[in-house]
Formats: structure tokens, sequence, C-alpha cells
């Protein structure tokens, strides 16, 4: 696996990077505050509290800023998401046209999949 690869691996699947990252974060943060107040010391998180020991302090830590970083980024490709699918479906032409430079620089900031419907697009309209 080169880096060309792997490139278009996280460029393309941004979304279930994201979501499985923002999953891991609230875990190990919910870990932390559970051992912080030892409410659950019973079944599967007493053996997860007992492994992690002392290390649930960094837990706490790690998962906070992990969800605001990755919520952030979340959120930012969420809003291009939308932004988008809002001006890829554009019922004329000259709209188009005018948001053609916005619309290209988000699909290059989405995925591969986004730069083949911008180009279906122009072919629609027959745009260069």
């Amino acid at each position: 696996m080169n880096i060309k690869n792997i490139k278009r691996f996280l460029r393309n699947f941004k979304f279930e990077i994201y979501s499985i990252l923002l999953a891991v974060f609230i875990f190990m943060t919910l870990i932390g505050i559970a051992k912080l107040w030892s409410y659950m010391d019973v079944g599967i998180f007493a053996i997860i509290l007992n492994a992690i020991g002392y290390w649930w302090m960094w837990s706490i830590f790690i998962g906070a800023l992990g969800i605001i970083g990755d919520g952030w980024a979340f959120g930012d490709y969420l809003y291009k998401r939308l932004e988008f699918d809002n001006m890829i479906n554009t019922l004329g032409k000259a709209q188009f046209i005018k948001k053609l430079n916005e619309i290209e620089e988000l699909s290059w900031d989405l995925t591969e999949r986004d730069e083949e419907i911008v180009a279906l697009k122009k072919e629609e309209f027959k745009i260069r």
C-alpha cells in the first residue's frame, strides 16, 4: 500500500472515520467519568476500569480533546456536504456557472465521487 492509496482511502471515507473516532473519544470520556464517580463497578465496566488503572485521568483528558477536535472536523465535513448538495442541485445553468468555483472547491474537499458528480453536471449543462 503506497501513500497515494492511503490518501485516497482517508479522503473517500471521511464520514466513517470521523464517526468512528467520535464514538471512541466519547467512550474514552465516559469510561474516565465512570471511574471518577465509581458507579459502574459491575460487569464489563469493572473489567475495563480495573484494566485502565490510574490511566482514567488521561482517558478523560484525551477523550475530551478528541471530542472537541473530531467534533469540529466532523461538523465541518457535514457543513461542506450539506452546502455541496444544495449547490449541486441547482435548477439553472446560470446559478451553476455562477457558483462553479465554489462547487469545485467543495468537491475537492469532499470525496472523489463528488468530483465525478460535478463532471457529470458540467456535461449535463455542456460546460467545459
